[in-house]
């Protein structure tokens, strides 16, 4: 055999060998459809088997998102044996449409050996639906009736324990409307004074990632 052919053979062996799968999945992309934001987490299986003629086991799985997690049914598995990689979705505190990757590595690579999809989507069913970084907001507009003193709240929730600290601006409101924080709401009070008239006044809360207005009205 010609040397520059069985060179050419031999580099091309090596490349098909090293670029060879372990792990057989029938389905890697699945479409988990609509679920809610206050259902609790769910469980999506992968089926693979493994195709590399020796035992191995899965090293590590990571996911592109805290609000998913994955593990492996089987710590060795043999050849030819099938086992599953389950991937928890836990929906709280999101809504949109996501696809959520899960990254496989087995003991026989340290490259990605496969990426598994889960297409989701979660609907905003929670008191909570107006979104403002890592923050939840019960409402972005409040109602006062002309010349009759109220109180009002606006609920609100943190997303994550990692938020930074919420703040109010109030430098656009008039005398009569005072708002003040508290830990779970915000208390716009109304006191209407001789001068006060209708109209609409922002009310401005702001974090480290982002701001917000809160309309209030006086009508």
């Amino acid at each position: 055999m010609n040397k520059g052919f069985l060179s050419i053979f031999l580099g091309l062996s090596l490349c098909l060998s090293a670029g060879a799968q372990s792990l057989y999945f029938p389905v890697s992309v699945l479409e988990g459809g609509s679920i809610k934001e206050s259902d609790p987490i769910q469980s999506f299986s992968y089926e693979f088997e493994n195709i590399s003629g020796k035992p191995l086991r899965i090293s590590s799985l990571r996911t592109n998102c805290s609000c998913s997690s994955a593990t492996c049914s089987a710590d060795l598995i043999q050849p030819g044996e099938k086992a599953s990689i389950i991937l928890k979705y836990s929906p709280k505190g999101r809504s949109g449409s996501f696809d959520s990757k899960v990254y496989v590595y087995t003991d026989q690579s340290e490259e990605v050996e496969s990426i598994l999809s889960l297409r989701i989507r979660v609907v905003d069913d929670s008191p909570y639906p107006y979104r403002m970084g890592p923050y939840a907001l019960q409402t972005k507009e409040i109602v006062f009736q002309k010349g009759k003193r109220a109180k009002s709240r606006i609920g609100y929730r943190k997303l994550s324990d990692q938020a930074s600290e919420l703040k109010l601006r109030q430098d656009f409101l008039p005398p009569f409307l005072k708002a003040k924080l508290g830990k779970e709401s915000i208390l716009v009070e109304y006191k209407p004074d001789k001068a006060h008239s209708s109209g609409e006044y922002p009310l401005y809360l702001e974090c480290k990632e982002k701001q917000t207005k809160v309309i209030i009205k006086v009508k």
